[in-house]
């Protein structure tokens, strides 16, 4: 025959419980008190490092590559929605050079000359922290821009790619513009047109082979 738990047992048990369940409300309490100045100190520290990192313009190897066909249409789409001038008119590839000579902080290359594009002047440009030489050429009344910059930070970005002069090359549109990214030695290129992408990648091949 089962038998009847004796009152007092409930009593203790329910005594148990509430002062194990006061234990627990004093423990989280305590935890409170102290991580919660904590956590606003480590949110300080971190803002802190924030904005020392923005300040100084630093980021992570490789944090650029992502970036870098978007800024490359952005600056081209804005040259020709404010119809700006270019900075040099002229078709001679030595003088474009020399006159990229000291406005860089890298040996600025010898433009091309190819039957796929007319050389028609160049641009100094800036972003990605850094000053940019812009090679502009004109096909099928289209302007065609070759950004030329440091290779540092800027390793090829996933995507689509072809092989342009037995190099690895990546294709991407982005707002109606047609882009092909590369590098050559320390250098990095983008070729950015509103032409259709399988023109842009013959005149892309065609700069990047006689380069």
């Amino acid at each position: 025959m089962r038998q009847r738990s004796p009152d007092d047992l409930w009593a203790r048990i329910d005594q148990s419980m509430v002062e194990a369940g006061a234990e627990r409300r004093r423990r989280r309490s305590l935890l409170g008190s102290w991580r919660e100045p904590i956590v606003a100190a480590v949110v300080v520290m971190l803002g802190l490092l924030g904005a020392v990192i923005y300040g100084s313009g630093w980021q992570p190897p490789g944090a650029l590559h992502g970036r870098v066909v978007q800024e490359a249409v952005q600056d081209l789409q804005g040259f020709i929605a404010d119809r700006r001038p270019l900075d040099l008119a002229s078709s001679d590839p030595a003088a474009l050079r020399s006159w990229f000579e000291g406005k860089v902080d890298f040996a600025p290359p010898l433009p091309v000359v190819a039957a796929e594009a007319d050389l028609i002047g160049g641009r100094l440009c800036g972003f990605l922290q850094r000053r940019i030489a812009a090679y502009l050429y004109r096909a099928d009344d289209q302007l065609v821009a070759l950004y030329v910059m440091p290779a540092d930070g800027l390793a090829l970005p996933a995507g689509a790619t072809v092989t342009l002069a037995g190099r690895a090359a990546l294709i991407r549109e982005l707002r109606g513009f047609a882009s092909v990214f590369w590098q050559e030695g320390d250098l990095a290129y983008v070729l950015v047109s509103g032409l259709p992408q399988t023109r842009l990648i013959g005149i892309a091949d065609a700069l990047a082979g006689a380069g």
